[in-house]
């Protein structure tokens, strides 16, 4: 997933996601409301591509963005 700023990962939520065409890995981190494993997603952002890591739990429809490094 490429974003021009990183302020706009603030705005995207579950519902502005294409799922289905974004790659996604299984995490270690579990879900605080439900429990369930939940997948990672990358994000690279701008001109110099800082990275930022998206947990996702589908059940809940919840994804939290954070900066990687």
């Amino acid at each position: 997933m490429k974003v021009e700023q990183a302020s706009d990962l603030a705005y995207q939520t579950y519902y502005m996601v294409r799922w289905e065409s974004e790659p996604q890995m299984p995490s270690r981190q579990r879900c605080s409301d439900c429990g369930r494993e939940m997948s990672c997603i990358e994000a690279l952002v701008g001109n110099q591509l800082v990275g930022y890591e998206g947990l996702v739990c589908h059940r809940c429809k919840r994804v939290t963005w954070v900066r990687k490094g």
